[in-house]
């Protein structure tokens, strides 16, 4: 076989693998998801993805991403920027985030990769905002976002599944914005 090939049909099944992952720790959560699962529904043997990832941990953080590998975002419009990544999470093709929201919940390694992808981006996104108690802000902001992805796709809220991510982003858009201007603490008199 040729060597190009071969490399080029190994990417393909890790690809393949972690496509199946995503998928089913988005159903099924991290712990209710087993490397069988995956071989099974990837059509490959259990020892390939033993073979390519290691173990279903490691396998887990490669479907999520490691957390800060936005490090280096820029934030222009803090408002945006929560908006469109609360619509990229609700994107259907965002498997790796319903993964992430159901494991988080059950799987304390899940849950640790989850706070820390949400500490840096408050870092990141605190940075954007103006004014006072930017931390906890970006914080709320965040937390927002993850309520409604928890509320729409996790409990299946009916008043959030009927409408598509950018409808209930367009809705949010007004306490997002709240939120972003809210530079100063209101005056206690």
């Amino acid at each position: 076989m040729v060597p190009g090939i071969r490399a080029q049909q190994k990417e393909q099944t890790r690809q393949r693998i972690a496509e199946a992952a995503a998928r089913l720790f988005g159903e099924r959560g991290f712990d209710r998801t087993s490397v069988r699962d995956i071989a099974s529904t990837a059509g490959v043997d259990p020892a390939l993805v033993l073979h390519y990832f290691g173990n279903k941990r490691a396998l887990f953080g490669d479907v999520m991403g490691e957390p800060g590998d936005g490090a280096d975002l820029a934030i222009d419009d803090a408002a945006d920027f929560v908006l469109n990544s609360l619509t990229a999470k609700l994107d259907e093709r965002a498997t790796g985030a319903l993964a992430q929201l159901r494991s988080m919940l059950t799987n304390e390694d899940a849950r640790e990769h989850a706070r820390a992808e949400l500490t840096n981006l408050a870092r990141l996104l605190s940075e954007a905002l103006p004014g006072e108690d930017r931390d906890a802000r970006a914080h709320l902001l965040l937390a927002t976002n993850l309520g409604v992805a928890i509320a729409r796709e996790l409990l299946q809220v009916e008043p959030l599944t009927d409408r598509s991510p950018a409808d209930v982003a367009a809705l949010l858009r007004p306490a997002v914005e709240g939120l972003v201007r809210a530079a100063d603490p209101p005056d206690p008199t």
